[in-house]
């Protein structure tokens, strides 16, 4: 097996993109929330711009920024996003883990996650919060909502059912100030396709966060032997 690259960012090295992401996620939870990354934190400005030039899109997607802000995301307040402040003091998203990553998401599947937020939050909102797998209630600890049929699974069924309708997959997706992609108005009934299959076929469960980034990913059953 070819060994990996190292990664050069900030004048930092990272043996792995998840070390890099690690450190990322680490550095902007000891900024904080801010309006200017550049007069707070000059050093960490510093690294989030060598960063930034790892993006898909640079330089265009840089163009014209001066600073950088860290909010709270929208629809996951705990998690921070990351935005460059324009000439004029405009904001522009950028994804910071597409900078670690350097590869383009996948915008459908986005878009599929951010259909269903409503229904995550509703089950969020009605549930105590107790780990399902490990019972801790500690109120220092993050709680996750899970899908104890992963998602990706829930996803794969709904690709076969699509096959026994005439709805077309979306390919060209809306910009969500959350820096996310969601479906387009005239793309609402395959949305709504979808956000009636996922209802159906989800059970959820509140995990905290350590259980849930423990758990292992999706494999699908292999076929045959």
């Amino acid at each position: 097996m070819a060994s990996r690259e190292p990664i050069e960012c900030g004048g930092i090295t990272f043996l792995s993109k998840k070390k890099l992401e690690d450190h990322t996620r680490a550095l902007l939870r000891q900024i904080g929330i801010t309006e200017s990354v550049k007069g707070s934190h000059p050093l960490q400005y510093d690294f989030l711009l060598d960063l930034v030039r790892r993006h898909p899109g640079y330089p265009e997607k840089v163009v014209g920024m001066i600073d950088f802000s860290i909010q709270s995301n929208r629809i996951t307040p705990q998690h921070l996003e990351l935005n460059m402040v324009k000439e004029g003091g405009a904001l522009a998203d950028i994804s910071w883990r597409k900078c670690v990553d350097q590869r383009e998401r996948d915008s459908l599947k986005v878009a599929l996650r951010v259909a269903i937020c409503d229904q995550i939050i509703r089950y969020k909102s009605r549930q105590d919060f107790v780990c399902a797998l490990c019972g801790t209630s500690s109120k220092e600890t993050l709680y996750h909502v899970d899908h104890v049929n992963h998602f990706e699974e829930i996803l794969c069924g709904f690709y076969e059912f699509l096959k026994t309708t005439s709805l077309t997959v979306p390919s060209a997706f809306r910009d969500m100030e959350s820096n996310q992609k969601a479906f387009r108005p005239e793309d609402s009934t395959f949305e709504e396709a979808w956000k009636h299959y996922h209802e159906e076929k989800a059970c959820l469960r509140i995990l905290c966060a350590p259980c849930n980034l423990r758990r292992p990913n999706w494999n699908p059953a292999p076929v045959g032997r």
